[in-house]
């Protein structure tokens, strides 16, 4: 008996093992393309001033407002980031880091689906949210939504929980974890209405002591967000503020339910690319056209997968209650965008959409190979042979934006360029003043203040915190940083990595 325990475990432990090399491979590979363009450095400055000042209840005043004018109400983001920037500064080896912490997201959906349906259901959802493109791309750099697939897996887990076990301890993580997501990711309120809703259905069987544990600690986490606004002149009205700016765009141009719709099929389908490449994008299709051809098949694939699992739902009671709130976690986005009049819908709002997508992809595969048994090989390979176009395609993604010559800059206004051509350009600087005898350098990207350092936000953050005896006196060179198109009344630049353009400007100067 224990030799047949020991050769199941074995099963499972080696098919396990294999996908945790893919999902390191995939994601501590290519660390040149490594993204650190505008929000990564804004997120990491942002932690480190906290970290100058780390006073609970004035760590409000480092969270950033998102684009729409939204706080994210409590200083969770900024705790969140604190251990990284602790133990290093490097934007490569944090990333690095954070790779690791989000392995315990894939370990958590393995988890979910080996405790509340089959191993096999683990493994096969474990697969799928490792490779999925948009969770590759988003678990390994610094950016608020990073840790988002990790935190709503483990929310999953508690709530999952806490439906088995209702006065268990899980209910007051599962409370917090609420909280966690919310001030994180203000769009993952989209997954805590259901959670709460299944929280709710239990209400008289849940522990009341594990509960008011759970609360407590959630107004905690809230008090900093508390304290700043009380001091503002709105008071706690700013609460709900939301910018100007959100509300014009939404007003001129809001995108409309079936937009989003078909974004939230493509982003799941693993397709949507366009967003990311910006202006680069028809290039990529030109090496790799078979990532356009397919994003139809995706849109289709997960729109049928969807109608199955509600047709299950009336039809099938067997797991009808778990793979409810599957089906709603998986769906939030798409009613809290519309509700929101969201101005456009990128990929990284479907984030919390993947860990419910994978669990359901792998229950109808699962399904579909007990109702045709015949065919349960091919059933089972389907996941391997999607999961290997996905991983072609980020391996495509990741030598295109490593390789692209960027000739009008980031490639969209929504995504960042690769942290190592910044490196690449500041290592240029310092050789080119080292070969021309200068003492130190000034770096500004601004041609009215060409003798000042004038740096946006990525070149602001290497400057402070990459570089060492990046100024003296004596005899210093004057650089200039710009990102690509050059403006037209510069002088020939004297290098070029990815988007950032470098060249000398007036030779050197004396300072005394």
């Amino acid at each position: 008996m224990v030799g047949d325990g020991f050769e199941m475990k074995w099963k499972y432990l080696v098919p396990l093992f294999l996908i945790v090399v893919v999902y390191f491979l995939f994601r501590l590979g290519w660390p040149d393309t490594i993204e650190f363009g505008y929000d990564q450095p804004l997120l990491s400055s942002s932690v480190l001033n906290f970290i100058n000042h780390p006073t609970f209840l004035n760590s409000f005043r480092y969270v950033s407002f998102n684009p729409w004018g939204y706080p994210s109400w409590g200083a969770t983001q900024i705790f969140f980031w604190v251990p990284f920037l602790l133990i290093t500064k490097d934007p490569i080896f944090i990333s690095q880091l954070v790779v690791i912490f989000n392995l315990v997201g894939i370990l958590t959906i393995f988890l979910i689906g080996k405790k509340f349906f089959s191993t096999t259901i683990g493994l096969v959802a474990c697969l799928i949210l490792a490779v999925h493109p948009w969770s590759i791309i988003f678990s390994r750099m610094i950016y608020e939504p990073t840790p988002v697939i990790t935190l709503v897996a483990i929310s999953m887990f508690l709530s999952f929980s806490v439906l088995e076990n209702p006065k268990s301890w899980y209910i007051s993580f599962l409370v917090t974890s609420w909280v966690f997501l919310f001030q994180v990711y203000v769009h993952t309120f989209s997954f805590i209405l259901p959670s709460l809703a299944l929280l709710i259905m239990n209400i008289r069987k849940i522990s009341k002591k594990f509960l008011l544990i759970g609360i407590i600690f959630s107004v905690l986490l809230f008090l900093p967000a508390f304290n700043f606004f009380s001091e503002q002149s709105t008071g706690l009205s700013g609460l709900i503020k939301v910018s100007n700016k959100f509300i014009e765009l939404r007003q001129v141009n809001p995108y409309g339910f079936g937009n989003i719709f078909y974004e939230f099929l493509g982003t799941l389908g693993g397709g949507r690319f366009r967003w990311q490449l910006g202006y680069g994008y028809d290039d990529f299709v030109k090496d790799f056209p078979f990532a356009n051809t397919a994003e139809s098949y995706e849109v289709i694939t997960v729109l049928f997968l969807g109608l199955y699992h509600l047709v299950k739902l009336f039809i099938d009671k067997k797991i009808r209650v778990k793979r409810a709130f599957l089906f709603l976690w998986m769906i939030g986005p798409l009613w809290f965008l519309t509700l929101v009049k969201t101005p456009i819908a990128l990929p990284r709002y479907f984030l919390l959409s993947l860990p419910a997508f994978s669990l359901l992809t792998a229950i109808f595969i699962e399904e579909m190979s007990d109702a045709l048994k015949s065919l349960k090989p091919i059933m089972f390979f389907l996941p391997i042979l999607v999961s290997g176009f996905w991983l072609i395609l980020i391996v495509n993604y990741y030598n295109f934006i490593g390789s692209f010559n960027y000739p009008s800059g980031f490639l969209s206004s929504y995504s960042d360029v690769p942290y190592s051509f910044l490196k690449k350009s500041f290592d240029w600087v310092k050789s080119d003043a080292a070969r021309k005898n200068f003492d130190g350098f000034i770096i500004s990207n601004d041609t009215n203040y060409p003798l000042e350092i004038r740096l946006n936000t990525a070149q602001g953050y290497y400057w402070d915190n990459m570089l060492s005896n990046n100024f003296a006196t004596g005899k210093i060179g004057h650089y200039l940083m710009y990102f690509s198109p050059l403006p037209k009344d510069v002088n020939t630049p004297i290098g070029q990595f990815g988007p950032y353009v470098v060249y000398e400007y007036l030779g050197s100067e004396v300072k005394n």
